[in-house]
């Protein structure tokens, strides 16, 4: 029985000096309060992966080089290429205050790498022992000679993406603050598509889907560098392990590049919650 008081006094002693991080004090005049915090309380520094990124994507046989003689269709469409890329959680572990960071978190990327080219299209096919590609024709994908033109041939990559990134900063929030990061992204890949769609000579319409991994990599690794100010930046990605498996066709290694829309979620939380329960019309009518 003492055993149980003593546990009971622990745990609502603990739950007290947690709640108590934090004092409000209030001043003479009215509905004004500061708030002093306790010495334990840590302070929050905001990293810069949190946001969503749009930009390209272009295959490359090798760091700056696209030299894909012997298999032509591995030289994707760059503008109709298109990378997005959705930090949904953020943390900073710092190392000099909010100067110099380890920031990590989590999130996702879809890639889609386009084939669709003015001069020559192509279709991918794959089997158990390679991927490659032929000259685009529908008879292709329905066994049949129809002739048709292409409009849409995109394969689509979905990644679920955890960042591991050196970071420096000028400030401790993200507003009016310069930053710099640099790294690797891993990912785990959890969809792939292949997307045709067009007319046949006819005018008749075809849309065709496939959901096959086309003997991509299961995970992917990238070096990264995102550089910006405030809520704008840029980033850069190169692939450090193939896209597709090894022996199934030629080294083919992404790079991405565009811009940067960086989302505070901390200052989003600490409006949301800012609310004087002691005060709450006046509260309202002072926003």
């Amino acid at each position: 029985m003492k055993f149980l008081f003593f546990s009971i006094v622990f745990v609502l002693g603990s739950f007290i000096s947690i709640g108590q991080r934090s004092t409000d004090i209030f001043v003479n005049e009215p509905n004004t309060k500061t708030t002093q915090y306790s010495e334990d309380e840590k302070v929050i520094y905001d990293a810069h992966w949190a946001g969503f990124d749009i930009g390209f994507n272009t295959m490359m046989s090798a760091p700056f080089k696209r030299d894909f003689d012997s298999n032509p269709y591995w030289e994707n469409n760059i503008a109709n290429s298109i990378q997005f890329n959705m930090g949904l959680w953020e943390y900073k572990i710092p190392i000099v205050r909010q100067y110099l960071g380890i920031t990590t978190g989590l999130g996702f990327s879809i890639s889609s790498y386009s084939f669709k080219n003015d001069s020559k299209n192509y279709t991918l096919q794959y089997n158990s022992d390679t991927t490659y590609a032929q000259v685009f024709s529908p008879g292709i994908l329905y066994n049949d000679t129809i002739d048709g033109k292409l409009r849409n041939n995109y394969l689509t990559l979905g990644y679920f993406t955890v960042p591991l990134l050196i970071e420096f900063a000028t400030k401790e929030r993200e507003k009016k603050s310069f930053y710099a990061a640099a790294g690797v992204v891993a990912g785990i890949r959890f969809t792939s598509s292949y997307l045709q769609s067009g007319r046949y000579e006819s005018g008749d319409r075809f849309y065709n889907t496939i959901r096959a991994k086309y003997n991509t990599n299961l995970l992917s690794i990238e070096a990264t560098a995102r550089f910006g100010y405030d809520w704008g930046g840029f980033f850069a990605s190169y692939n450090l392990n193939t896209l597709f498996k090894e022996g199934k066709t030629v080294n083919v290694y992404p790079f991405r590049a565009g811009i940067t829309f960086n989302v505070d979620y901390n200052e989003i939380s600490e409006e949301e919650f800012d609310f004087d329960f002691e005060n709450p019309v006046n509260d309202r009518y002072s926003k």
